[in-house]
């Protein structure tokens, strides 16, 4: 499998939460972190992941997240191609350019399944004709452990 875990999922592992979906969300991104070095998926890394990191203000969370996305054995980098899809994403299904750029990240390094637990961008992506599933990390996992 080529998984593609959005900045949010990294940021999400490194968080100690009480709130229940938070804590599950954070779970389940470690268990799909440890279950694709286990199983030989591959953790598709990208420019706007890369972005988004430098921009963490606390460098103990900045160390954190870097730490967890470590585990991306693939790099996706701005081109062309991914800037006009990037732009086509925004405006087909008004998504903000930040996370259109993962979007368009993910297309470029063939990802199976996008994750993220911005559920806004979820239920846009259903408004894209993509060729990978985009989900939560909790639904991921979830199905990762029935198999």
């Amino acid at each position: 499998m080529r998984v593609y875990l959005d900045t949010c999922c990294y940021n999400r592992a490194v968080e100690e939460s009480e709130q229940e979906n938070m804590k599950a969300e954070s779970e389940a991104v470690n268990y799909i972190l440890a279950s694709a070095q286990e199983n030989g998926d591959v953790i598709i890394g990208s420019d706007a992941i890369h972005d988004e990191i430098n921009d963490i203000h606390s460098e103990a969370r900045k160390s954190a997240v870097q730490e967890k996305y470590s585990a991306a054995g693939e790099y996706v980098a701005y081109d062309e191609a991914v800037n006009n899809r990037t732009y086509y994403f925004m405006f087909k299904a008004n998504v903000h350019e930040k996370d259109a750029r993962h979007l368009a990240c993910a297309e470029k390094g063939e990802a199976n399944v996008f994750l993220t637990t911005d559920y806004r961008l979820i239920k846009a992506s259903f408004r894209l004709k993509l060729n990978f599933q985009v989900m939560n990390p909790v639904c991921y996992a979830d199905c990762l452990r029935k198999t």
